[in-house]
């Protein structure tokens, strides 16, 4: 007997087909449904990707009977978009950052508690040599009360173009 696949929802189609890429080829993972505000990149993607449900109202694709829900939209939407899918019974695998405010972020863990299910984030960097080194430093640094993190990033003027949310405090935080 061959076990269920998860039934998975994928919300943003940006980063979100990024992602469906690594899904369709999981032969445990069935993707049901896609939404994405663009109906236009919504039929393209879902066609490329051969998923049948597309939509593009959210609180219609929260509604589809799916296990998990990558929530891949622009930073700001997370928080409701989280918690609407964890109030439907939903698995959440939600692209960085989590949300914009610590207080968006502890409501979040809250709700999940509360419902029984699970929220991921997507943090790419915690495989890389020099964060998994500083990781390792901290018992012997002892107690950290402030800690400073730079670094230095090119993005092009596509990528503010893009969104006028990109760059912005209330939409990146």
């Amino acid at each position: 007997m061959q076990p269920e696949k998860v039934r998975v929802g994928v919300v943003g189609l940006g980063m979100g087909r990024v992602h469906l890429g690594n899904l369709k080829a999981m032969e445990e993972v069935e993707v049901v449904a896609i939404c994405d505000i663009n109906e236009e990149v919504l039929k393209k993607v879902g066609e490329e990707f051969q998923v049948k449900k597309l939509f593009t109202d959210f609180e219609k694709f929260i509604t589809e009977d799916m296990d998990a829900v990558f929530i891949c939209t622009p930073h700001f939407l997370h928080h409701e978009q989280v918690i609407a899918a964890l109030r439907s019974n939903k698995h959440v695998f939600c692209e960085k950052p989590l949300a914009i405010t610590v207080r968006e972020a502890e409501e979040m863990v809250s709700v999940a508690n509360e419902v029984g299910k699970e929220i991921a984030v997507g943090f790419q960097r915690r495989t890389n040599p020099k964060d998994k080194l500083v990781k390792e430093l901290i018992p012997e640094l002892g107690e950290i009360s402030r800690a400073l993190y730079e670094t230095c990033g090119l993005r092009t003027q596509a990528y503010y173009d893009s969104g006028a949310w990109r760059g912005t405090w209330w939409g990146e935080g």
